[in-house]
């Protein structure tokens, strides 16, 4: 038995299996996929179900104690590529728009442990008006970090992994995406989410055509009554 999708299709691959099961690319989000095909081969479920457990002493490891908890804002400003990234000077915007508007909030910035992600987080941090509450530079492996989104009031992330820790622990969160083929693979179907989705256009050293005043626009929604349900923008 062999699930499809996947991401490369080597020449006859279909010879070394007994069946096949398949469900279209680019439809719908990659887990739904893998969760179509796998009911498709007969395993039971009415729909995908995320079943985890995050011990709250992950949270108190990273400096986050009970009361600290839905008090804070998660920022993840860095991908893997220039691309996917909204400009330092919007990302400083941003957060000071951010704290502006919501006080109440304390700011929580992470990225990953690597010199170039670091080095985009320190050129944020030092523009800032304010330094944040806390701020971790690669600190944080993948449970600690999504204990820390999980208690977040909300997350803010490229289209990157924070985005889909986000999910799983059910935090609400906005994300920016650049538009590509793939785009709906990654993008949540439904919750407490807002994702906004700029053209591929030039320049590709940061991610133009997304405004401040969007996000912004984005976080009242979410923090507002009945938000919780609605649709992802565009």
């Amino acid at each position: 038995l062999r699930l499809v999708p996947a991401l490369v299709q080597p020449l006859g691959w279909r010879r070394l299996f007994t069946q096949v099961v398949e469900y279209p690319y680019y439809t719908v989000p990659m887990f739904r996929q893998k969760w179509e095909c796998l009911r498709r081969a007969g395993f039971p479920g009415r729909a995908p179900e995320f079943h985890i457990s995050i011990g709250a002493g992950l949270r108190r490891a990273a400096g986050i104690q009970a009361d600290d908890e839905y008090t804070y804002v998660h920022i993840s400003p860095c991908t893997t590529s220039d691309a996917r990234e909204l400009p330092v000077a919007q990302m400083v915007a941003l957060i000071d728009s951010l704290r502006m508007r919501h006080p109440e909030l304390r700011v929580v910035i992470s990225c990953a442990d690597n010199a170039r992600e670091q080095s985009r987080v320190d050129a944020i941090v030092k523009q800032l008006a304010e330094p944040p509450w806390k701020l971790f530079r690669g600190e944080l492996d993948i449970p600690t970090l999504a204990a820390v989104l999980q208690t977040s009031r909300l997350n803010f992330s490229g289209d990157t992994g924070s985005l889909h820790l986000a999910m799983m622990t059910g935090a609400p969160a906005i994300a920016w995406f650049r538009s590509h083929k793939g785009e709906r693979e990654w993008i949540p179907e439904y919750g407490p989410y807002r994702v906004l989705v700029a053209p591929d256009v030039a320049p590709r050293n940061s991610l133009p055509g997304i405004s401040t005043e969007a996000l912004l626009a984005a976080v009242d929604e979410l923090l507002g009554d009945g938000a919780a349900l609605g649709p992802v923008l565009r």
